[in-house]
């Protein structure tokens, strides 16, 4: 071991290493502070900090900014099971490492779609640009696989938490709890009313509303909102008010609700997300309503399904829909919402860094959206 001062965070952190191993620090323990450290060592803060820096980064320790530096339960076993691993040094020099010490987790509900893979496209370049370790999970629409997940990161090191909650009409009591923890967490996409966890989000009412408008401009006077069973996901909810704020404008305007039956976007089954529905329901729940000309889809998928099965009913209309892409273009759809998933990403990562320095940022923030008409593709 060197014994110049400048590389007493060795020291620091074989100590701790040796204190986690035999027992002295047990899982769940609070390890002392840099403060507590710098002092017990005699040197500097920032030496003492690097210490606890390398235990986070090796997967050792949770740092959670405020509380303290925790002892995980994976690196008591590990250490139990293995022998002390020591800082290895080169020729009496310690060899260097990069040493961020920054992990996040990344919980999303599928990957399935277009725009939540640009979500997590974005989100991993700009961890890797930042030097941020990035942990990812997906739940499939789960509410105990999003439990688990968030478990799993927090063990593992994860110093906040970006997430895409499960699609339910009830809140997530583990996300709750870490409201009230003030644990570091970013939504993204769907957020949770009345928690002050910041929410980066399409402002999906105005969004709905303007193509709710753009179908009534067109000549439409019974109109359709598109969605499944998860009208409780505050998204999908918003959605569905800018659709009914769309029609009130005008009495002459009629518009319902077809939710298609038995409809599983993410199926906790299928990792590949294929998603399930009564097929022969919806058809004849299409059928019932043949006199409602104008469609609104709450996302790509459920647009697909409603123009297979308007081909196969022969009933006619025209639709529009939330999360399109290029191939679209289709004579029955006149226009789509494309969501800026790129800056979302890149803001999630933003915010929830400065929420683990320390931070208060509990305000939603929407990102700008674009309307893609037909003749625009």
């Amino acid at each position: 071991m060197a014994s110049g001062k400048a590389f007493m965070y060795e020291t620091i952190y074989n100590d701790l290493l040796e204190g986690i191993r035999n027992g002295t620090y047990p899982a769940g323990s609070r390890l002392p502070s840099e403060k507590e450290l710098a002092g017990q060592y005699g040197v500097s803060r920032i030496t003492s900090k690097k210490a606890l820096e390398l235990l986070a980064e090796r997967g050792m320790i949770s740092r959670m900014p405020g509380r303290g530096s925790f002892v995980l339960e994976t690196a008591v076993k590990q250490t139990a099971r293995y022998s002390t691993p020591q800082i290895p040094e080169t020729n009496g020099q310690t060899q260097e490492i990069r040493q961020t010490g920054r992990t996040i987790g990344v919980i999303l509900d599928s990957f399935d779609s277009d725009y939540v893979a640009n979500y997590l496209r974005s989100m991993e370049r700009e961890c890797s640009r930042r030097g941020i370790n990035m942990l990812l999970k997906c739940t499939y629409g789960s509410i105990e696989a999003e439990n688990q997940a968030i478990k799993s990161c927090i063990e593992i090191g994860a110093q906040g938490l970006i997430i895409m909650c499960a699609q339910n009409e009830t809140y997530n009591t583990t996300i709750v709890k870490l409201a009230l923890d003030k644990f570091p967490v970013v939504l993204i996409d769907r957020k949770m009313q009345g928690l002050s966890i910041p929410c980066i989000a399409t402002d999906n009412h105005r969004a709905s509303r303007e193509l709710t408008e753009m179908l009534i401009e067109r000549g439409h006077k019974q109109l359709v909102f598109v969605t499944h069973a998860s009208m409780g996901t505050s998204s999908i909810k918003d959605r569905y008010e800018g659709f009914v704020e769309g029609i009130m404008e005008d009495a002459g305007i009629n518009g319902c609700v077809l939710e298609i039956p038995d409809y599983n976007p993410t199926p906790g089954n299928s990792p590949i997300g294929e998603a399930s529905y009564d097929e022969e329901g919806f058809k004849k729940l299409l059928l019932e309503h043949k006199e409602y000309t104008g469609y609104l889809c709450i996302e790509a998928k459920l647009c697909y399904l409603l123009r297979k099965a308007m081909k196969e009913t022969g009933v006619t209309g025209e639709i529009v829909s939330f999360d399109g892409t290029g191939d679209m273009e289709h004579e029955k759809v006149i226009a789509y919402v494309r969501q800026d998933e790129r800056a979302m990403g890149v803001m999630a990562v933003d915010i929830l860094e400065k929420i683990v320095r320390g931070e208060s940022i509990s305000e939603d923030i929407c990102v700008p959206y674009r309307v893609i008409k037909l003749n625009d593709i």
